[in-house]
């Protein structure tokens, strides 16, 4: 089912509700009425807030919320929900103060053009100005939102939204429950060229992007299609705003990837990779379960389970001692230059 955010049901529910609601540790009255979900900074005295990491705890005996979910004890604050999770607890009394409902409306805009050869779900929404061409399928409850281009040989799953403006390519195959972002680019040609005489030619890309079900893809992204194997992107992975991954690129399973990273091309990425903002990747293997920190240049493989930053990458650990014996070098500079004054 697609789903979207709607206001809150302004329907109360007591402390004890939310625990249960959760698995949360109860401290405070259980009867407290809760009204709504609020940030810390303005969270009103029937609102339940959260308090995410040291700096919010700091935070929390200057808000107004009715409780807290928190995963220590404050000593300051008599409700609470202690949970050893709060993120999920919050994701939870989200949902359960703004419950989704449905938006798929079936229907196709008479503004849209709908090759006679696409095959569209009865149960699916076309809105204006939407481009659906030859042997495209769409599934069933997927929303295709106005001013989308799909090429030809296209399959889109069930349960998908696709936001205005995005562009698909010919052959790029969806898999259900996958929201796509506006002005994202999906299966355009990879950056393949030869020099012949001094000149750029083309390398022919002529294989396509698979992204797999549960995926999420920010907005002014740019996944390339392959030359000679697919680029993929595995299943449960999760891609911010502003990233270009390049022909070839394998993400696997459950990736989180934040914005302004780019990968040259060819990367095969383990499960459970994390990647901080402003990632060069110039490797051809990641390993599972690793994290890589924000503005980190990757050009070497990375084994499994690995934290790696710096440029050129390496061990995190080793790259902060790197970092500390440069400025201890710099401050030795220092010192014997202004001594010299």
């Amino acid at each position: 089912m697609i789903l979207s955010l709607k206001k809150s049901t302004n329907n109360p529910t007591t402390l004890s509700q939310l625990a249960e609601l959760t698995g949360a540790q109860l401290l405070g009255d259980p009867a407290l009425i809760i009204h709504d979900i609020a940030a810390l900074n303005n969270a009103t005295a029937s609102d339940i807030t959260v308090v995410l990491g040291t700096h919010y705890r700091k935070e929390a005996s200057k808000s107004e919320a009715a409780a807290f979910i928190t995963d220590k004890q404050l000593p300051e604050v008599s409700a609470q929900l202690l949970t050893s999770d709060p993120r999920k607890a919050m994701a939870e009394i989200i949902l359960h103060f703004h419950p989704n409902q449905e938006i798929v409306h079936p229907s196709i805009h008479p503004q849209s053009a709908i090759h006679p050869h696409a095959k569209l779900h009865p149960h699916s929404q076309i809105d204006a100005f939407t481009v659906i061409n030859e042997n495209t399928h769409i599934g069933s409850n997927t929303h295709i939102h106005s001013h989308v281009s799909i090429g030809s040989d296209c399959k889109i799953g069930d349960n998908c939204i696709i936001y205005p403006q995005v562009t698909i390519y010919d052959k790029v195959s969806i898999g259900n429950n996958v929201i796509i972002h506006a002005n994202t680019v999906i299966g355009s040609d990879g950056f393949g060229f030869y020099q012949l005489n001094g000149e750029w030619q083309k390398i022919s890309q002529i294989k396509s992007v698979i992204i797999d079900d549960n995926v999420e893809i920010g907005s002014n992204t740019s996944i390339d299609r392959g030359c000679l194997i697919d680029t993929r992107i595995g299943k449960g992975s999760k891609i911010d705003n502003l990233v270009q991954i390049s022909h070839n690129t394998d993400i696997g399973p459950n990736a989180a990837i934040a914005a302004q990273v780019g990968f040259t091309g060819g990367t095969k990425v383990g499960d459970g990779v994390m990647i901080g903002g402003q990632v060069g990747i110039d490797t051809p293997e990641i390993g599972e379960k690793c994290i890589i920190a924000a503005k980190s240049g990757v050009t070497k493989n990375i084994k499994d389970q690995q934290m790696v930053s710096g440029f050129p990458a390496q061990p995190h650990q080793d790259e902060l001692s790197y970092q500390a014996y440069l400025r201890g070098q710099y401050r030795q500079y220092k010192r014997k230059k202004d001594s010299q004054k």
